[in-house]
């Protein structure tokens, strides 16, 4: 990564050359486009502005009049945890670390789609361009040391991360020009422009959710082996107590500098939180029942409609909520890896096996409520759902490299397997049929599909089986967590299944999902995606200055990526399923919204003894 061009020497005469550079900072007026003249902002938004005022005294669905106590015991079903830095990918983070232990610049609001609100940053200043970024630090803000946080802390977690972070982090930092320190409180960060000579508009918004570390905690440790050190945060928990991979527990911080801050009323209302770790979600199904766990997410619909015959819910001790919502769903699918089995790069083959799978069958086998997935972004205004391109998706689709789209239509898969038609579709990519056999360059086709837990396998095996139908093997690896990643960083499979996880605001992600750059990364394009046409629409979406040129582009990406069938779509459930002991408190669950409540803004009211 690029060195940051710091205004400020981070060797020798550290103190005398700060020192100097506030008095100078202090004494003379800022130059030209430096954003003197730019109004400073309590809160921004991706596109247009955000919804809350200035005098916003908390957000809409939290409960500002919350009690604070009481302890929250969850129940994580993962795998053990091997960190409590959850910055640095590769080992297994604590749950919960993340949100619980550390602040970011600005908070965001869920019930708007990228709208964020004043918190480690105080105000920010911004060009309409969004060439640089000048960020106004709350003089209160500390870490739990005690030590204030600093434009030296944001420049240094900037850096830290961009060498050491997720590949997220990294993509940021690299498209960082500089950083200068403006004074005791403020930095301004400059972008470099894209290739098109623009500025990517989205990039400010993913420096302002990140989390700021401290540089003086960090001096002489290696962030990449923590282990179970916790990292000095600045959010409204500590770590209390650990059981190295089996729980945790977090303890509410009496002097968090933040709690009165607008953007943190009615939240955090637990003093504790206690998280333990269930290999299996039917141990940890029955730890709820026997008053261990306090709350559970039920994503079993069978167990939802008999499972449910426990005392404790007869005597009105624990409650049910079914939320329908409008949330987006993410993708769960199964990525066709063209790299490592060249007979995924053919097209009509990853058709093939498209038309082979039933997914109905399957998803109505699962008795949950699963609904077969169609779209990259199901359950949102990004789905494309008419058959051909609109007029605005036919004026995207002119800007982009030719026959981005090989069918008119948008592919509609039959309801049940095609056999016929997927062997049609191999003959056609030059495959033979012996023997009730498909061989391909003389050889017999056959697939692996890694999993890393037992329902990835039971939906691998029902795969394998709907394959064998038309004379594929496909073999099933189970793998251990470490092997697993180790696989799939360096794409070694031909198939693994993964969800793909988005927001009501699209934006730099998607390039980590499907542009081709990030093949062979560490980042998620696991189907290696090389497209140029998939490629151009990641780097417009940053760029779309308004939510109707977004969504826009996002349905074009989508239909794009279904032409191609490079992940074969699994299912989805647009219900959650909640039960709580009685003693749990939360805001209401509004049937049809985008949002539901988040622990944090959970509370504790013990029954009366």
């Amino acid at each position: 990564m690029e060195s940051f061009i710091l205004v400020h020497t981070i060797k020798g005469f550290q103190k005398t050359i700060n020192s100097a550079l506030f008095m100078i900072s202090l004494a003379c007026p800022l130059v030209h486009g430096s954003g003197v003249d730019l109004p400073k902002q309590h809160g921004v938004a991706m596109h247009g502005s955000c919804s809350l005022g200035e005098d916003f005294q908390h957000f809409p669905y939290v409960n500002p009049l919350a009690p604070k106590g009481g302890t929250l015991r969850l129940a994580s079903v993962s795998p053990a945890f091997t960190t409590l830095n959850p910055f640095c990918p590769g080992p297994t983070p604590a749950p919960y670390a993340a949100t619980l232990l550390f602040d970011p610049l600005m908070r965001r609001s869920p019930e708007e789609p990228f709208s964020l609100y004043s918190c480690i940053a105080e105000r920010i200043q911004w060009p309409e361009d969004r060439s640089f970024l000048i960020l106004h630090l709350n003089p209160k803000a500390r870490f739990q040391s005690g030590l204030s946080i600093t434009p030296e802390d944001v420049a240094f977690t900037i850096e830290l991360l961009g060498k050491h972070g997720s590949p997220g982090r990294r993509a940021v930092a690299q498209n960082i020009e500089k950083i200068t320190p403006l004074g005791p409180h403020s930095l301004r960060i400059d972008f470099k422009k894209n290739e098109d000579g623009n500025y990517d508009r989205e990039l400010p918004m993913l420096v302002l959710i990140m989390s700021v570390l401290s540089k003086e905690d960090l001096k002489g440790k290696s962030f990449e082996n923590m282990g179970l050190t916790p990292l000095v945060g600045s959010g409204p928990y500590k770590v209390k107590q650990v059981d190295p991979g089996k729980s945790i527990v977090y303890q509410r911080d009496p002097n968090y500098w933040g709690k009165d801050l607008p953007c943190n009323r009615g939240k955090f209302n637990v003093d504790t939180f206690s998280i333990e770790i269930f290999h299996n979600d039917m141990t940890a199904f029955e730890a709820f029942k026997r008053g261990l766990i306090d709350l559970w997410a039920e994503s079993n619909l069978n167990r939802w409609r008999t499972g449910y015959t426990f005392p404790a819910l007869s005597q009105g001790k624990v409650r049910r909520v079914v939320h329908e919502h409008h949330q987006c769903v993410g993708l769960y699918g199964i990525a066709l890896n063209q790299i490592h089995h060249k007979a995924l790069a053919d097209d009509r083959i990853r058709k093939a096996l498209w038309l082979s799978f039933d997914v109905d069958t399957y998803a109505k086998q699962l008795g949950d409520g699963s609904i077969p997935t169609q779209s990259f972004f199901q359950n949102t205004e990004f789905a494309a759902d008419s058959p051909t391109p609109l007029l605005e998706e036919k004026k995207i689709l002119d800007t982009l490299p030719p026959h981005c789209l090989k069918e008119s239509h948008l592919p509609v898969k039959p309801s049940h397997a095609s056999r016929e038609k997927a062997i049609a579709l191999l003959k056609q990519a030059g495959c033979t049929l012996e023997k009730g056999r498909v061989f391909w360059n003389g050889h017999p086709l056959v697939f692996q599909c890694i999993v890393k837990n037992a329902e990835q396998a039971r939906i691998a095996i029902y795969f394998s089986k709907s394959l064998e139908k038309i004379g594929i093997e496909c073999i099933v690896k189970q793998l251990s967590p470490t092997h697993f990643t180790k696989c799939v960083n360096d794409r070694d499979y031909d198939m693994m299944m993964h969800i793909w996880g988005h927001t009501f605001s699209p934006g730099a992600e998607q390039a980590l999902y499907w542009h081709s750059k990030n093949i062979h990364s560490i980042s998620r394009n696991y189907a290696c995606i090389q497209n140029p046409c998939i490629d151009a629409l990641c780097d417009k979406i940053t760029n779309s200055k308004t939510r109707e040129s977004l969504v826009h582009h996002v349905r074009v990406l989508d239909r794009v990526l279904r032409d191609g069938r490079f992940i074969l779509p699994l299912f989805h459930n647009n219900k959650n399923q909640f039960a709580f002991w009685n003693r749990v408190k939360t805001p209401p669950f509004l049937k049809g919204s985008s949002y539901e409540p988040d622990l944090e803004s959970f509370w504790i009211e013990e029954p009366a003894s």
